[in-house]
């Protein structure tokens, strides 16, 4: 992610001070925890449609399935990561990133019926962090976020206008996307 910021960064044609991050899933998770190294270099916001908040948990879960080979799994993809000179995702929390850094303004986009990242933890995240809104998509599953904003003109509008002005409206938790009052 570094690198592409780096690139679109140095084009004649950006305007390197107005540059955010859009990312879905896995995508906004990546966002989230790269917040120390690109708001140096000048992010100006994240549009992050639902992140895993903490990858240790998403993975093992998948990995359990080996059943008595999870232990050898977790080793090898620890000693790849390691080996690439990355994190390991058995180690790597956007959500621990993202406070740790710089602040950030993030609008987050999460579905009350996703099963694959839990909501809580998008609530918990928006309730101790003032520079991210959550909006709660109802009856929007994980693979269905993206395409529900498109769909939802009120929701649309929440992005454009959150990218054009970083200008973060709270609302209640479990309030749909209501168009902003400006």
């Amino acid at each position: 992610l570094e690198a592409a910021y780096l690139w679109l960064a140095g084009r004649p044609d950006v305007d390197a001070t107005r540059i955010s991050v859009l990312g879905t899933s896995m995508g906004a998770g990546v966002a989230l925890a790269s917040t120390a190294q690109l708001a140096p270099l000048g992010l100006r916001s994240i549009v992050a449609f639902a992140p895993p908040l903490d990858y240790a948990p998403l993975l093992d879960r998948r990995l359990r399935l080996l059943g008595p080979l999870t232990p050898v799994a977790h080793g090898i993809v620890r000693l790849v990561a390691h080996g690439l000179g990355q994190v390991s995702p058995l180690e790597l929390s956007p959500e621990r990133a993202y406070e740790a850094g710089p602040p950030v303004p993030v609008l987050l986009f999460q579905g009350d019926a996703d099963r694959t990242i839990p909501l809580d933890g998008a609530r918990a995240l928006a309730a101790h962090s003032p520079r991210v809104e959550l909006r709660v998509l109802p009856g929007v599953g994980h693979d269905d976020i993206p395409a529900a904003v498109l769909a939802d003109r009120d929701a649309r509008r929440r992005v454009l206008r959150f990218l054009r002005t970083n200008r973060l409206v709270h609302q209640h938790p479990d309030e749909a996307s209501a168009p902003d009052e400006d």
